[in-house]
C-alpha cells in the first residue's frame, strides 16, 4: 500500500506495463533487475512498521524495468506520434507530480490521495517525522501566538526552533480556552493513543472534531480560539509524552533537552 500510495501515478503505469510486457513475452527482464525487487518486498512483509523508505534500494530496479517499458513503447510508436505523446505527457505529468509537491517530498502521496486525506491512510515516517516543526514556530512568529498550546507526538523540543509553548491542562479537555492557541500534528492523533493511552481523551476528544482555523501543509494543525484569555484549569496532561517524560518543565527559558534524562525534580512546574 506505501509503495502504490507514495510512488508517483505515471511510474506506477509505466511499471505495470512493463510486467504485462514481460508476461506477453514482448520483453525481458534480466534476472538482477526483477529479483532484487522481489527479494526486497519479501523480507519486509513480516515487518510491522511499513515505511516506504524500507524500498528505497528497490527503487533503482523498478526504474530500469518502467524504462524499458517505455523504450518498447517508444520504438513500436514508429512514426506515429500518439504514442510519443502519451509518453511526452507521462513524464511531464511525473515531474509535475513530483516538482508541485517541493519541498514537502517527506509528505508526498500520488494524486490518488487528496491532501487532507493523507493522514487515514500512512502514517509515521510516510507523512510526519517532525519536517514542518520549523515552519509551525515561522507561523506562530508571523501570526503573534504567545504561548501554544500543544498535543504532539515527537522526540524533538519546539523550543529549538523558538516555539514559546506548554503541555494541556485538565480544562482544556472539557473545551478549548478562549484566547488560546492549539496546535497538534498528525502524528499525535495517530500513534500517540497507542503508544502513551492517556493521550487518548485528547486524541478523540474535541480536537478531533474541530474546524481548525489553518494547516501547516501535511502534518500541523492549529486552532485559534477567540476571545479575552482566563486562567488556566487544573494540572498539566501528558500532551506531549516524549518531552514530558524526558523531564521537561514548562517556563520562559527551556533548555534544549540532551544527553541523559534530567534528575526527577519536585517543584510544581515538574510534569508527572
Amino acid at each position: 500500500m506505501a509503495f502504490l500510495l507514495k510512488s508517483p501515478l505515471p511510474f506506477l503505469a509505466l511499471l505495470a506495463t512493463g510486467l504485462v510486457l514481460a508476461a506477453l513475452r514482448k520483453i525481458r527482464f534480466p534476472a538482477w533487475q526483477w529479483v532484487p525487487g522481489l527479494l526486497f518486498f519479501a523480507a519486509i512483509v513480516p515487518v510491522q512498521d511499513l515505511g516506504v523508505r524500507y524500498l528505497l534500494p528497490a527503487y533503482p530496479f523498478f526504474i530500469l524495468m518502467a524504462a524499458q517499458a517505455a523504450g518498447w513503447l517508444w520504438e513500436r510508436a514508429g512514426q506515429g506520434a500518439a504514442w510519443k505523446l502519451l509518453l511526452a505527457g507521462l513524464a511531464l505529468f511525473q515531474a509535475a507530480s513530483v516538482g508541485l509537491n517541493f519541498p514537502h517530498s517527506i509528505s508526498y502521496f500520488n494524486e490518488l490521495v487528496p491532501s487532507e486525506r493523507k493522514f487515514s491512510w500512512l502514517g509515521d515516517s510516510n507523512l510526519d517525522i517532525g519536517q514542518d516543526l520549523g515552519r509551525l514556530a515561522q507561523t506562530a512568529r508571523q501570526r503573534g501566538w504567545k504561548k501554544v498550546k500543544l498535543a504532539y507526538f515527537g522526540g524533538v523540543d519546539p523550543t529549538a526552533y523558538g516555539l514559546d509553548w506548554e503541555p494541556w491542562r485538565e480544562g482544556d479537555l472539557t473545551g478549548p480556552r478562549a484566547g488560546s492557541v492549539y496546535a497538534v500534528n498528525v502524528s499525535f492523533f495517530q500513534l500517540a493513543p497507542v503508544f502513551y493511552p492517556p493521550t487518548l481523551p485528547i486524541a478523540t476528544g474535541w480536537l478531533s472534531g474541530a474546524r481548525p482555523s489553518g494547516r501547516i501543509n501535511d502534518t500541523w494543525y492549529y486552532f485559534e480560539i477567540p476571545g479575552k484569555p482566563k486562567p488556566d484549569q487544573g494540572a498539566f496532561l501528558d500532551s506531549a509524552p516524549f518531552l514530558q517524560n524526558r523531564g521537561y518543565a514548562p517556563g520562559p527559558t527551556l533548555p534544549f533537552p540532551t544527553g541523559n534524562p534530567p534528575a526527577p525534580r519536585t517543584d510544581e512546574n515538574l510534569i508527572p
